[in-house]
């Protein structure tokens, strides 16, 4: 086997940063960040290497979790010395133009039960946007 005295190292490449991430899944969704289409504009030069991950909302609770798995993910391919910038921002899609759903309802909370609630004995309920818009009261 021949020995050779002097060492190439090996140019990292967009697509080897993308193969790298494609390990990488969103806990939520369990699958892939690449195939979510969740990275974008990666940047390789020599050592560095920078790319944005764009989650579906901004106050996402495992942000951090995925950044530690992007980097890990990325060293594996560049080695624990490169040095790697992760950009995450949020993409939230809507579908209204800006105009008010409730002219002078400054603030909309949802609130959802995954609880299946008998009302048979309740005589009376109740429900309110603010104290502005009283719902119809529900008999059972």
């Amino acid at each position: 086997m021949p020995k050779f005295d002097f060492f190439v190292p090996m140019s990292i490449t967009k697509d080897d940063i993308l193969k790298a991430l494609s390990t990488v899944n969103d806990p939520d969704l369990k699958r892939d960040l690449v195939s979510l289409n969740m990275i974008r504009d990666v940047v390789v030069a020599e050592k560095t290497i920078g790319f944005t991950v764009v989650l579906t909302t901004p106050a996402c609770p495992l942000k951090e979790v995925i950044r530690k798995d992007c980097d890990q993910a990325v060293r594996k391919v560049a080695g624990n010395d490169a040095i790697i910038s992760i950009n995450i921002t949020s993409s939230v899609t809507t579908l209204r133009d800006n105009a008010p759903l409730l002219p002078g309802v400054k603030n909309i909370i949802a609130i959802a039960c995954c609880r299946v609630i008998n009302v048979s004995n309740c005589n009376n309920i109740r429900l309110y946007a603010g104290d502005r818009y009283p719902a119809k009261a529900h008999k059972p």
